[in-house]
C-alpha cells in the first residue's frame, strides 16, 4: 500500500494530442505532441505503436502522468506517459468529457 502523500506526488494531467506520428525504425513507438494548456506542450513516447495507429490517437483528450523524469527513446526525449490499461489489447484512459487540456485529475 501507498500512502496518501506518496500518491499526491504523482502528477496527473487532461492532455489534447495535437500531433502523433511514428517512430522511424521502432515498429512499437509513437510520438505524441500533447498540448497541456497552461502547462505548455511536452513531447510524450508511447510503446503504444504496435496497438494503435497514429490517426486512432491524433485529436484525443486522454490523461498523463506529467511529472516523471524524462527518459530517452530512439533520440527522443520523452517528457510523461500516457496511462492505458495493462492488457493483451490496451486502451487508453480518456479524460472525461468537456475536461479542459492541463485540468489536474485527483
Amino acid at each position: 500500500m501507498i500512502s496518501f502523500e506518496d500518491f499526491s506526488k504523482v502528477d496527473i494531467r487532461a492532455g489534447y494530442v495535437e500531433e502523433c506520428t511514428k517512430v522511424e525504425g521502432s515498429v512499437k513507438l509513437i510520438r505524441l505532441i500533447v498540448d497541456f494548456g497552461e502547462l505548455g506542450k511536452k513531447q510524450i513516447l508511447t510503446a503504444l505503436g504496435e496497438f494503435f495507429t497514429p490517426e486512432q490517437v491524433q485529436g484525443l483528450t486522454a490523461l498523463f502522468v506529467v511529472n516523471m523524469t524524462p527518459r530517452k527513446l530512439m533520440g527522443f526525449e520523452s517528457e510523461g506517459m500516457i496511462m492505458g490499461t495493462e492488457e493483451d489489447l490496451p486502451k487508453i484512459l480518456l479524460a472525461p468529457e468537456g475536461v479542459a487540456p492541463g485540468t489536474r485529475i485527483i
